[in-house]
Formats: C-alpha cells, sequence, structure tokens
C-alpha cells in the first residue's frame, strides 16, 4: 500500500474481492458435510466486545514509569523492534501455533486499529464482524501490517505501532488519519495457507500441464479444495462447488503412472465429488447432487453418506421410491444414524402428504362417450360435475401445510426455488398452491407431464438500482 495514499475508502486494508483461503485439516474424507455444523465458529483470541477498548490502558508496572511518556510511548518500550529501524513494533499477546507465514501466502486475519488517544478504532474488522483476507507480496495491506504478518503464526495475536513510514506517510488520510500519524493495531492471523502459484497454473497449456509432476498437480489441488473449504464455512455454496470443481478437473485430466498415485488420485477425487454433492445439496441442485455422489460411488459403492445425500435428493425430487431404496441401504449400513432415519420419517410425512388426493379422472371426466341417451348423458354429466366440484374443493388442513411449507422455504435465504410434487394433487389444490404462491410473492409454474410433473416455485427476484 503507498502510505501516501488519500483514497477514504483504504484507511486501513484495501477492500479487494481476492481469493478465500483458509488453513484446514488435510485428507478428511467427505470434509463438507450435511451431518456436521457449517456454522461452527473459529475460536478467537479476543472477544468482539473488546473492540472499543481504549488504546492503551497500562499494566501495573507502568504505575511508576515516566509521566512525561506518551500511551504509545510506554507501550513502545515493551515491544520488539521487527523491522530494524523501530518503525515497526511488536508485542505478542496470545501465541499462535505451527510454522511461520511464508512469502506469497494468503492469510486471514481480523484488526482493530486505533490512534493515540482515541477511544474507539478507527477501523476494525470486528466491528464489522468480517475478517479480511490478503496475498502477501502483492501490495494489498500497509507496509508495516505485512512486515508483522510474516512474523506470526495461525492462531498468534499480537499487538503492534506502526510509524507513518510503515503507514499512512506524512499527509495520512485527512480527515480520519492525521498526517505523520503513528497509530496500533490489535491483530489476530486467523489462518493461512501457502499459495502455491495458481495463476501460473491457469496460464498454462494442457501441454505444459501435462508435464508437471504428479506431486506438484496435488499442490495445485490442494489449494483449491481448501479455497472451498474456507468458503463452504462461510455459507457461499456455489463459489465451494466451483473451487471444488477445479480441483476435480486437474485431476481428472491427469494420468498416473502406478498403484500408489493412483489410490492418492481415487482419494482425492473421492473427498471433491462428496465435497460437491454437498454443496449441490445446499443450493437445491438435486441433478447435481445425484451426478457426483454417482461420481463418488463409482469410487466407493457403499459409501452411507453418499446414499444418504442421494437418497435425499431424490425425496426432494419427488422420486419418492428410489428415495426409499437408498435411504433403506444407508440405514441397514448404519441403522443408529439419527439424520438417516430423519430423512426417512421426513419421506414417510412427503408421501402422505402428497397423497392427498388420489385421482384418475381428467380423461373419464371430458371425454364423450357414444350411444348415451339424453338421460344417461345428463346422469353422466351430473356426476362428472359432482366429482369436478369434490375435486376443486380443499380441506383447511392442505391449505395451512401449503401456507407452512411456503412460509419456511421464504425465510430459508439459503433456498431459491423449491420442487412441489403435484402428480397426486387435485385440480383445486394445485390452485391452491399457485394461489397462494402470488400472494406470498412468489413465482409457480407447472414443470413436466405425466409422472414426471410438479411445480416449481423460486423467490422472485428484485432488481438493485445501480449505484
Amino acid at each position: 500500500m503507498n502510505p501516501n495514499m488519500s483514497d477514504e475508502a483504504t484507511v486501513c486494508l484495501k477492500e479487494k474481492d481476492i481469493q478465500k483461503l483458509r488453513e484446514s485439516e488435510g485428507g478428511v474424507e467427505f470434509e463438507v458435510d450435511e451431518y456436521q455444523n457449517a456454522d461452527e465458529e473459529e475460536e478467537e483470541a479476543f472477544p468482539p466486545e473488546d473492540i472499543l477498548n481504549n488504546v492503551y490502558i497500562p499494566d501495573e508496572e507502568d504505575e511508576d514509569d515516566d509521566d512525561e511518556l506518551s500511551p504509545f510511548q510506554k507501550l513502545a518500550k515493551k515491544m520488539e523492534d521487527i523491522s530494524g529501524d523501530g518503525g515497526v513494533k511488536k508485542r505478542v499477546l496470545h501465541p499462535g501455533g505451527g510454522s511461520i507465514v511464508p512469502e506469497g501466502a494468503i492469510v486471514r486475519v481480523h484488526y482493530n486499529a486505533f490512534l493515540e488517544y482515541a477511544d474507539e478504532p478507527y477501523d476494525s474488522t470486528r466491528l464489522r464482524n468480517a475478517p479480511e483476507r490478503y496475498k502477501l507480496g502483492q501490495n494489498q495491506l500497509l507496509p508495516g501490517l505485512e512486515i508483522c504478518i510474516r512474523t506470526m503464526k495461525k492462531g498468534e495475536l499480537a499487538q503492534l505501532l506502526v510509524s507513518p513510514d510503515y503507514a499512512y506517510g506524512k499527509l495520512g488520510v485527512e480527515p480520519r488519519i492525521p498526517g505523520n500519524s503513528t497509530v496500533m493495531f490489535k491483530l489476530e492471523l486467523m489462518n493461512f495457507v501457502e499459495h502455491a502459484g495458481i495463476e501460473d497454473y491457469d496460464m498454462m497449456t494442457k501441454e505444459e500441464r501435462d508435464k508437471i509432476e504428479f506431486s506438484d498437480i496435488l499442490k495445485f489441488v490442494e489449494v483449491e479444495r481448501q479455497l472451498g473449504l474456507q468458503v463452504y464455512k462461510e455459507r457461499a455454496f456455489h463459489k465451494a462447488f466451483g473451487h471444488y470443481k477445479k480441483a476435480a478437473i486437474m485431476l481428472e485430466s491427469r494420468h498416473v503412472k502406478d498403484e500408489e498415485e493412483e489410490k492418492v488420485h481415487r482419494g482425492k477425487l473421492f473427498t471433491l465429488y462428496s465435497n460437491m454433492a454437498v454443496c449441490a445439496s445446499k443450493q437445491n441442485k438435486f441433478n447435481l447432487v445425484m451426478t457426483y455422489c454417482n461420481k463418488g460411488r463409482d469410487i466407493e459403492p457403499n459409501n452411507v453418506k453418499l446414499l444418504f445425500l442421494q437418497g435425499k435428493a431424490h425425496r426432494r425430487s419427488s422420486h419418492f421410491e428410489v428415495a426409499r431404496d437408498m435411504l433403506k441401504r444407508a440405514q441397514r449400513m448404519n441403522p443408529n444414524n439419527t439424520e438417516i432415519n430423519k430423512e426417512l420419517q421426513e419421506l414417510d410425512k412427503d408421501i402422505k402428504k402428497f397423497s392427498l388426493v388420489e385421482k384418475d379422472m381428467y380423461q373419464k371426466m371430458f371425454s364423450k362417450p357414444t350411444g348415451q341417451s339424453a338421460e344417461e348423458k345428463e346422469k353422466e354429466n351430473l356426476k362428472a360435475k359432482k366429482k369436478l366440484e369434490k375435486n376443486l374443493n380443499v380441506t383447511d388442513d392442505f391449505q395451512k401445510m401449503v401456507e407452512e411449507k411456503l412460509l419456511e422455504f421464504i425465510k430459508d435465504n439459503l433456498q431459491d426455488d423449491m420442487p412441489f410434487p403435484a402428480l397426486n394433487l387435485s385440480v383445486g389444490e394445485i390452485a391452491c398452491i399457485m394461489e397462494k404462491c402470488e400472494n406470498l410473492g412468489l413465482d409457480c409454474k407447472q414443470i413436466g407431464s405425466g409422472q414426471h410433473y410438479r411445480l416449481k416455485i423460486t423467490k422472485m427476484k428484485i432488481e438493485e438500482t445501480a449505484k
């Protein structure tokens, strides 16, 4: 970052949409999982409620210090010079673990940034409740921050003082940051990952990629896998799917030379296919779920989790018999799994709910049989009319069930469309669903025919005006 910058929008760290990475546990098959809670918070070294602390709270031993010293000067006495010229000083508040951040890594950080004598931070990822990600060596950070990060380990919390030459220079960033300001950061390194030159791979020709050693391909795959795992935990499932797919394509196009490479190759692909199936499930893209469950089961045919996922996708696509078969197979292999048993219960409920009215009447109702007398025809028409009237009636329980389902769908921010089985519904029930969708601002379309006939309900997207 240019220390003489004047753009107020980049007060502390530039707001760029860069690649999202995080260090993760390696080698775990089926690592993104419908069984687990993807929203679990990472343990943080200091809680968000501490972000409005004063710039400097003296320790007890500071009471006898020279009162003529400023808070930052007192703080500097307890810090280590890490720049070599006194421009960047650091104190470790909470040690991290593992290796030190390598050059070119992509890091994920939380920070509070203070001016001297200020009562609250002038910039804070804690206030925004959103850690930042940066690639080192790309001028995306203040020089002082980058120097500090390159001395840190994962999970480390540090306090640092950054002089104007390593921060905002002589001009500062008026009006928020005066010129020649020394600033203090409370900086936490959440995690990092070695970048492995992924952009170089993207720019290679097919011939160049084919010449890369298998061990180096695995490094590129690992970068994309970690990218996917990070954004998955942030619930950006479509982005996670893209990263896993990119990694899978790298492996699918790769020929292995021996059994050892083949074993690693198949294991990595299984993990990626499984993760892609989970991401597709989170987006209600059930055809993709089935596709990647099948790919994963080509490697491990009896994998319980893939059978569960595939059965769930078939249930939500109204393929009830196929869903029951897969879920029962999964249950036989893991009879005490609560999620599988719960899914079978949901399947039974769906079959009952969407089989409220069994009808097979349309052709008979509107056919014009020959050889009937006027009286017989009148009786037939009267019978058809009564049957139609009965078919148009909708019970209060059905209306309540539909409204509850639609309201649940509206509240679910992760679900943009919802298939609604309609094969066994009456004309009145279909009309009821469509009317309630219209009243709630949902779009309802009739799709398919015969046994594949269903309703597709989607949320209407409001186009944002350009800013």
